[in-house]
């Protein structure tokens, strides 16, 4: 990690900055670094746990949280971190999460101290008071908190719990819990929303291969569905549109994506194969006027899938140390981006190309 923990340094992309930040050139082959690395975020402590982005001031900017409570802001065309971290959670941040609330960009963050706190990006103030009642749990398996509007509020859903399970919904800008907690028969690995038909829509990650979606005004299953043969858990989810079609796209245990029309709830085309290990992060964004789905592998690899046809979209990103934990995307100086998180003892967290120059 940085040889100065007391503060964050910016490198380049170059061998010693990558040996700080938790990656290295494949030497043993004589292979060059990635030339998509656009530069690494070094974090100080270099306990980034996950990633979230945003636009403040027209600057686009990543929202980092870390096993040690720290909140902390990147300015993702310089690699510089802005202003002091945002302290106020007394245990690892699990979730991150960005939404607009009257104009201003926030970050939404879920920790294990049973918390979930908003945060104004822009002068790095907390809004209001902790949103409480999540049950602090340190060994939880996971806690993912994901934003969306409904009727005209943005709201935050957080699944939450030892086994993840548990759901509630926020009004972010009042503090006033949605609906009732709800309660269901899954780990939930992950969040994503959507609209479909009309009505927002939260679409869970769950295991035993199921996919669910919930009515965000009510809280209530309206939905679910499973790859047919039903042989690992879901451990990733995003959503898209794909010519005006709401659908998602998943990865599982066996490092398998998938994509699901969520007006029909069934799977488009055949699974998309690439990744030997399990996929643990995803994200969407538009590359050259198409809509991709970004992907996070235990492999270590980054991968690109065009989502209107399932095909993959250029080489894998390598030279992660680790498996990649977490995964968002962004546009810097009008191209796209990639931010991800090197999970394992070696945390670290990269801005990558999403196009060929």
């Amino acid at each position: 990690m940085a040889d100065d923990p007391q503060s964050a340094e910016f490198h380049w992309a170059d061998e010693d900055a990558l040996a700080t930040a938790g990656w290295t050139a494949d030497w043993a082959s004589g292979q060059p670094v990635d030339p998509r690395l656009r530069c690494v975020l070094a974090d100080p402590v270099g306990d980034v746990t996950a990633v979230a982005t945003a636009v403040v001031g027209g600057r686009p900017i990543a929202v980092t949280g870390g096993w040690h409570s720290a909140v902390r802001r990147w300015d993702l065309a310089t690699g510089e971190q802005i202003g002091d971290p945002l302290t106020g959670h007394t245990a690892a941040v699990r979730a991150v999460a960005t939404t607009v609330i009257d104009g201003r960009p926030i970050a939404v963050t879920g920790s294990a101290d049973g918390t979930v706190r908003r945060w104004d990006l822009a002068t790095g103030e907390q809004i209001g008071e902790p949103l409480t009642g999540h049950r602090a749990e340190p060994y939880a398996l996971s806690m993912s908190v994901t934003t969306a509007v409904v009727d005209g509020t943005p709201v935050a859903v957080v699944a939450y719990g030892t086994d993840n399970s548990r759901l509630r919904a926020w009004d972010l800008a009042t503090g006033r819990q949605l609906w009732e907690p709800q309660s269901g028969p899954h780990t939930v690995w992950g969040l994503a929303t959507a609209v479909a038909a009309g009505r927002p829509i939260a679409v869970g990650a769950n295991d035993d291969d199921a996919i669910s979606v919930r009515d965000l005004a009510t809280g209530q299953v309206i939905d679910e569905f499973w790859a047919a043969n039903r042989a690992e858990d879901v451990r990733a989810v995003a959503t898209a549109g794909v010519d005006g079609w709401p659908i998602a796209v998943t990865g599982s245990a066996d490092g398998v994506v998938r994509r699901w029309d969520l007006i029909l709830a069934e799977q488009i085309g055949e699974p998309a194969e690439g990744h030997t290990e399990g996929v643990r992060a995803m994200a969407t964004a538009v590359v050259d006027g198409r809509p991709v789905a970004v992907t996070g592998g235990l492999d270590g690899t980054v991968r690109v899938w065009d989502l209107a046809t399932g095909r993959p979209v250029g080489e894998p990103i390598e030279g992660h140390l680790d498996g990649v934990a977490g995964v968002a995307t962004a546009v810097v100086d009008g191209s796209p981006v990639a931010v991800t998180v090197t999970g394992g003892e070696r945390r670290a967290v990269g801005v990558w190309s999403l196009t060929a120059d």
